[in-house]
């Protein structure tokens, strides 16, 4: 299972009070802002595209036009060779480009060009805006090479790789279609379900273009019969307890490994924070920069440890090894996140400091309850054993054979960031590569056996620090900052996944082939100017991305798919990928979470530090003001009902739906000699508080 915290996340604060006075002049010169209207970008960031691929598409938006005003002028036959002269640009854009390419939406003639659009979803957008005819002509035009290409892929066995090419060389064929249908039967066989409905999404819209009713009867028959198998509710059931409680009540701690040391300052996003995964309804894992704890949680809250191991003992000759004082104590620091599905756990271990000392992807087996309790806690490796690791461009699998992955040999120094996500049988992750500059990639690998299924470049820039990324503290990694976490977004039968990249972009990727969706610069702060302290991108209650870049002091609202709207070409303005007006940083710290009509932030009001809701229109609530001396001491928890965070002193509750009334305060018993509180999760009636030294649980109270 993965992270378990429905709007996991960290804190932020109240928006401006002068919120009114900066919209009224952003409209005044709105002609001379970027959509979005967040002023000016100050940013040089690098997007990915592929200026022949946009060639091509216009080439043939303009023979398109052609082609109508012919036909309007009843020139039969002209209309027609001119529409299949346009028709064959489109089809040349994808046919001469790779599934990762992308294209500018906006054209040359605009200032700051900011967003890049999938090259496949601006085709399908072009042909989703074709009348009957066109759409016929289309079909009729390529379905003849699609028919073939796919018998021939079917004679060498027709991979799912070689059914993805051909869907993406003839799109919206019959022989698409039916290339869908198959890879998504044997993704069925093999019990990959995530991948099915992908390959369910994709025929269905290549069935419904060519009208191919068979074929799409067969595809949403598949899809009803994976939904029948769903259990709807899982996440709300696992929230159900701590998101209507009254009260709370102190249950236990335990410690984890004392630190060598201490940070001088701590908070959101500040250095290296330990991180925390559910592996099930009684079963917690803890990762500290050098261990891993497997605890177990009792019905009233109590912790026994299970098991403790050290992944660099798992690895033959290998030590990715993390120390705390290369990472600089300013957001978004370097937040362990360890993921899993109840079976495996991956992880990020260490960091990279050159080119002979890489960090690694690790995929580690667990042990079942029962094994556990019939050994000893330290009982050694047989308990817990390495599924396969990625470390630079070297795979180490489960019987330490090191083998190159050619894929990864381009890349210098490569990082992965903190954050993976596991998506049915396959792990994704973020990846920095630096040479100069900072690339950003994304990875996705075989949870099996970590094969490297396919890799996708985001964006190249660098972090934003007052030296710019020069000098010998930055040569060292004492500079490098970190990536945001992958959110990862279900719509409908499709799986995607949103990358904040920290280097002023952020990107939504198709999960099955991490074909782009869209690419999107966001605004970059002043090296000198606070941002968001690093939390992850959050997923809205109502179809929308939250994104706190914390290279920004902007907070993003932005759609949770490509831009096509209601099947119809939709606009290909940038304000298309605006779910909310951009709203500024003010004073905040970290975000709780929101929708389109609220944000829920904790930070400052005016000297104090609380809670806030800020709605557009509205006058922002505050919850209590905290003491002077109290400072957050990490993420907070935000529900449907409930607000829960934490402070050097204790643990708050609060109720959002009576205008952030607190209903409970616990104060956290001081244990371990480290500060007390630290990020907040939950599970049922469980509350946890995971500090650097020490994980505290509390219960809620009948």
């Amino acid at each position: 299972m993965s992270r378990s915290r429905p709007g996991f996340l960290a804190l932020a604060c109240i928006f401006s009070l002068w919120a009114g006075p900066l919209a009224r002049a952003q409209e005044e010169d709105r002609a001379k802002t970027p959509p979005g209207h967040e002023g000016s970008l100050s940013n040089d960031c690098f997007l990915p595209s592929s200026a022949q691929a946009l060639r091509d598409l216009q080439a043939g938006d303009r023979l398109l036009d052609r082609a109508r005003e012919a036909n309007r002028g009843k020139h039969a036959a002209e209309a027609r060779r001119l529409l299949g002269n346009a028709f064959e640009h489109w089809h040349d854009a994808t046919s001469n480009a790779t599934r990762g390419s992308s294209v500018f939406t906006e054209t040359s003639a605009v200032a700051v060009r900011r967003v890049t659009e999938g090259l496949g979803h601006a085709l399908k957008r072009r042909l989703s805006g074709l009348d009957p005819d066109e759409r016929l002509s289309w079909v009729q035009r390529f379905a003849p090479s699609a028919r073939s290409a796919l018998n021939r892929a079917l004679d060498r066995g027709g991979s799912e790789e070689e059914l993805l090419e051909l869907q993406w060389r003839h799109l919206g064929t019959p022989g698409a279609a039916r290339a869908a249908v198959i890879a998504c039967d044997r993704a069925l066989e093999a019990g990959q379900q995530v991948a099915a409905r992908a390959h369910i999404a994709r025929g269905v819209w290549h069935g419904a273009f060519s009208d191919e009713r068979a074929v799409e009867k067969a595809l949403k028959d598949r899809a009803a019969f994976l939904s029948s198998g769903n259990k709807p509710g899982d996440e709300r059931e696992a929230r159900a307890g701590w998101d209507r409680a009254r009260s709370i009540e102190f249950a236990d701690s335990i410690l984890l490994v004392p630190r060598r040391t201490r940070p001088k300052t701590r908070g959101p996003g500040i250095g290296v924070r330990p991180g925390l995964c559910f592996a099930g309804e009684d079963r917690l894992i803890v990762q500290t920069p050098d261990q891993i704890h497997l605890i177990r949680v009792g019905k009233d809250g109590d912790l026994e440890r299970e098991r403790l191991f050290e992944p660099e003992k798992l690895l033959h000759g290998f030590a990715p090894w993390l120390d705390e004082r290369l990472v600089r104590p300013v957001p978004p620091g370097w937040p362990l996140s360890p993921v899993t599905d109840g079976r495996a756990l991956v992880f990020v271990q260490g960091r990279t400091l050159g080119d002979g000392d890489r960090n690694g992807l690790l995929c580690v087996n667990l042990p079942d309850t029962e094994t556990v309790t019939r050994h000893n806690m330290d009982a050694g490796p047989a308990l817990t054993s390495l599924s396969w690791a990625i470390v630079g461009d070297l795979h180490i699998d489960r019987r330490g054979v090191v083998s190159e992955i050619a894929r990864l040999a381009a890349l210098p120094r490569l990082e992965f960031q903190p954050g993976p996500v596991i998506l049915g049988q396959r792990v994704f992750a973020l990846g920095r590569a630096t040479e100069g500059d900072v690339r950003a990639w994304l990875f996705a690998f075989r949870l099996g056996d970590g094969t490297l299924l396919w890799k996708r470049l985001l964006a190249k820039g660098a972090d934003v620090h007052p030296d710019g990324g020069r000098g010998r503290a930055a040569a060292r990694g004492l500079y490098g900052g970190a990536s945001q976490e992958i959110l990862a977004v279900t719509s409908g039968q499709e799986a995607r996944l949103f990358c904040g990249t920290n280097l002023g972009a952020g990107a939504l990727v198709d999960a099955l082939d991490g074909a782009p969706l869209w690419t999107l610069k966001n605004r970059r702060r002043d090296a000198r100017a606070r941002g968001w302290n690093g939390s992850p991108p959050l997923l809205g209650w109502r179809g929308s991305i939250l994104w706190p870049p914390s290279d920004s002091d902007r907070l993003y609202s932005l759609i949770d798919g490509p831009l096509i709207t209601d099947g119809r070409a939709s606009t290909r303005d940038v304000a298309a990928l605006f779910r909310a007006p951009v709203r500024p940083l003010g004073e905040a710290v970290a975000l709780l979470g929101g929708d389109v009509e609220e944000c829920l932030v904790l930070g400052r009001a005016r000297s104090s530090r609380t809670v806030s809701s800020r709605r557009p229109g509205l006058d922002r609530i505050d919850g209590l003001y905290l003491a002077p001396e109290e400072t957050f001491a990490g993420e907070g928890l935000l529900g449907e009902a409930r607000i829960l965070f934490s402070t050097n002193r204790g643990l708050y509750l609060f109720d959002r739906e009576r205008e952030l009334y607190l209903l409970d305060y616990q104060r956290i018993p001081h244990f371990g000699g480290g500060p007390a509180g630290g990020d907040v999760y939950a599970r049922d009636r469980t509350v946890l508080i995971l500090g650097p030294d020490v994980l505290w649980a509390f219960r809620i109270a009948p």
